[in-house]
């Protein structure tokens, strides 16, 4: 119906739902139809045209803040934008602008986000962003950021304490260091004890010109191309010349003793000094990783005075001393065995005075290689007697016992011994007997753990027990 109809359609076209009262309208239509044409045209009614809204850049936001840069994003602006101008103006403290420090940036039109960078670290900035469109400026967003403080040293610790010194540690912050600075402020008045500045690639640094058991207090800041950042410190305290705690001397032997003690907090090393009542005097300068030390060369049956001091670089510290006697003698006088029979035999020492242990080692003789397996153990220094088992019987063995003074081996005994060999049964006889069995007898054999018995009949059957 519209293709037909003039426009307005509105004007032109009646609708009815009810065709057959069509006949009751066409009066009215033909009237209308009619009175409609006689008249002039009526002008076309059109729509104004929609203009779309122009809206500058929102949604401003700050991301990755550090204290010399940031990453501004915005929603873009509407319309026809070739570009956007960023203002930077620092704010002071009491919260003005400061226009005369204000930077400006020129950004193309397709970009919703930018760095900022060449900021001042804790300092408040209000950015503004505005939206350029043809031959004119849009609307503008602001917002107001603050840029945090220079990274501080981390980690800032004491890695090692002296007897005059301190070594110090840390970690480098994150960000371009030119320098740091290490100083130790005097505590009873204005002033610095020390005062140092160190390249920027410096992780540790020692400080040697302090006083004995004392604590100090050492700061440190370091130093961008933007300024010094805020300072750290640590508390520290050097060591005191003390003496070893603890001087053991042990295990004595005729010519040696064994001298342990206790490791002293920051000592370079040790001296060890031992004399007798003869004259006689040696001394060792040891590392700072002895706590043990055999003294040998020594005079049997003779007392010493052990002496032990830390060093603590050039410095000595206070003597701790202890007194130690070598033995008289230090080997075993008397080896023997006895007990013996075709497969044991009981050895036995007499004890050595001082002696933490001993080494008892068996094996057939030179003659009677290949019968039997050298063996050996170690024994306490309570022991003085042990049983050897499972010897081979006729066999010849010789026995050596070491004396063991700690990890000290003295001197050594050997003797011999052979064990018993196999016997024959002897007076063996048949004592009575009757039709249906014999009893027989014979004499014992020392060390003989059962018997083997053979019997036969006249028909040449033969049997065993």
């Amino acid at each position: 119906m519209k293709k037909i109809v003039t426009e307005p359609h509105e004007e032109h076209l009646l609708l009815s739902p009810d065709f057959f009262l069509l006949e009751n309208h066409l009066p009215k239509l033909s009237r209308r139809i009619c009175f409609t044409a006689s008249e002039p045209p009526r002008p076309v009614k059109q729509k104004p045209p929609v203009l779309e809204r122009i809206v500058g850049p929102k949604d401003l936001q700050v991301s990755e803040l550090s204290y010399s840069s940031l990453q501004l994003i915005w929603s873009q602006a509407t319309g026809d934008v070739t570009g956007y101008r960023l203002l930077i103006t620092p704010v002071s403290p009491k919260g003005h602008l400061l226009p005369a420090q204000q930077r400006q940036i020129d950004l193309k039109g397709d970009i919703s986000s930018t760095p900022v960078t060449g900021l001042s670290p804790k300092t408040e900035y209000s950015l503004t962003l505005y939206a350029i469109y043809p031959g004119r400026i849009g609307e503008s967003a602001s917002i107001i950021t603050e840029t945090t403080v220079l990274p501080l040293v981390s980690n800032f610790h004491v890695i090692e304490e002296g007897l005059f010194s301190l070594r110090l540690g840390w970690m480098s912050p994150l960000g371009k260091v030119d320098k740091y600075k290490v100083y130790v402020p005097r505590t009873d008045r204005p002033g610095l004890i020390y005062d140092q500045i160190l390249s920027g690639d410096a992780s540790s640094h020692g400080i040697d010109t302090l006083e004995e058991d004392k604590e100090y207090t050492v700061e440190i800041y370091a130093i961008y191309p933007e300024g010094p950042s805020e300072t750290v410190s640590v508390t520290g305290k050097t060591l005191k010349l003390v003496p070893v705690d603890q001087l053991l001397v042990q295990n004595a032997t005729t010519d040696t003793v064994q001298a342990r003690w206790s490791s002293v907090r920051g000592a370079t090393g040790y001296r060890l000094t031992w004399s007798s009542s003869e004259g006689h005097r040696e001394n060792v300068n040891l590392g700072d990783n002895f706590n043990f030390y055999m003294v040998q060369g020594l005079h049997a049956g003779t007392e010493y005075t052990i002496t032990i001091n830390p060093i603590f670089v050039d410095i000595e510290g206070p003597v701790t001393s202890a007194k130690a006697k070598t033995l008289e003698s230090s080997a075993v006088q008397t080896l023997r065995a006895s007990a013996v029979s075709i497969s044991s035999a009981v050895t036995s020492w007499n004890a050595v005075p001082g002696a933490t242990g001993y080494r008892l080692a068996w094996g057939p003789t030179a003659e009677f290689i290949g019968r039997d397996r050298p063996r050996q153990l170690a024994l306490n220094g309570s022991t003085t007697e042990y049983v050897l088992k499972n010897l081979v019987h006729d066999t010849e063995y010789v026995l050596s016992l070491y004396v063991l003074f700690g990890s000290a081996v003295g001197p050594g005994i050997t003797a011999t011994f052979r064990t018993s060999p196999l016997e024959y049964v002897s007076n063996f006889k048949v004592t009575s007997y009757t039709s249906s069995s014999i009893d027989v007898e014979w004499s014992p054999i020392v060390g003989a753990t059962e018997y083997k018995l053979t019997w036969s009949s006249g028909k040449n059957s033969w049997y065993f027990f």
